[in-house]
């Protein structure tokens, strides 16, 4: 980073990046907490784009993805009560963007002080290559991982050669190309045509699975927002004991009896606050 000095902490469930982590999604119908950060002094991109017209197209994108789940961006004036802060860092001479983030609500582990994501934007840089990454990244915001990395995908790696653009860091291999356990997550059928996915040249894989990203959102990715998130209510109507808004180790989320606290990656309102007590070290016995 050129002016401002972060530090993502190295939480391995946030950053194991349409497929949806489980214990990274919120519950239906939440207000995610949204605050820009002061960012970087640098040139306006081409066509005279400046820092606040990145903004707005960052904006623009998370109403995208509003649009088909049932999910809320509110964007704050205090950093202290956001839970997404995001700084924007301007890359005199370069055509490249770089988005970097803490996956859906493990966002919450981050401290108050410091981004939960960050984007590096090249001076050079295209709007559609802008907007395309911005709407990557709020994916990811949702708890949604990298397509590739679907248990439903096919693609078959050649790990030596992911390992060798990767560093030979194995740990960021996982994170960002191979596959996760079917346990951990929700998905559709493979969408080669997903914004979550990467353009994957075939010289990673040991078959030859054709990835073809555009620049918006695919139908599948419209679709399977609204089944992660759904217009059903979030709130519970159960008058449960805290006892029975128990942990679920299989799910690592909280989950009660209420009709709505299903084991597909939702929560009520009441076990969605207990998650968060239990993510910040706090007594959950104590909310309620």
């Amino acid at each position: 980073m050129s002016n401002h000095a972060v530090s993502f902490r190295q939480y391995d469930e946030g950053f194991s990046y349409l497929c949806i982590h489980r214990p990274s999604s919120w519950p239906v119908g939440h207000a995610i907490k949204v605050f820009f950060m002061a960012s970087s002094d640098g040139p306006d991109i081409s066509n005279g784009y400046s820092i606040a017209h990145i903004s707005r197209i960052v904006k623009d994108a998370a109403r995208t993805w509003e649009s088909y789940a049932n999910i809320n961006f509110t964007f704050v004036d205090h950093q202290e009560s956001s839970d997404v802060r995001i700084l924007l860092e301007l890359i005199p001479g370069s055509r490249g963007i770089e988005g970097k983030l803490l996956i859906g609500r493990y966002s919450e582990r981050q401290s108050k002080n410091e981004p939960t994501m960050i984007f590096e934007i090249g001076s050079l840089a295209e709007h559609t290559d802008v907007r395309s990454t911005a709407l990557h990244e709020w994916g990811h915001s949702l708890g949604m991982i990298h397509e590739h990395m679907s248990p439903a995908c096919s693609i078959k790696w050649n790990e030596e050669a992911v390992l060798a653009i990767c560093g030979g860091d194995r740990r960021r291999a996982c994170v960002d190309y191979f596959q996760v356990a079917e346990s951990e997550t929700r998905h559709s059928d493979f969408d080669p045509k997903s914004i979550m996915i990467y353009n994957i040249p075939f010289r990673l894989m040991k078959n030859h699975v054709e990835t073809m990203r555009g620049n918006d959102l695919s139908d599948i990715d419209k679709a399977w927002a609204g089944k992660f998130y759904p217009s059903a209510p979030a709130v519970c109507q159960t008058e449960n004991p805290i006892d029975q808004h128990s942990f679920d180790e299989l799910s690592k989320n909280f989950r009660c009896s209420a009709a709505i606290c299903e084991p597909q990656g939702r929560q009520c309102d009441r076990c969605y606050e207990a998650m968060i007590a239990r993510i910040q070290g706090a007594d959950t016995a104590t909310e309620y």
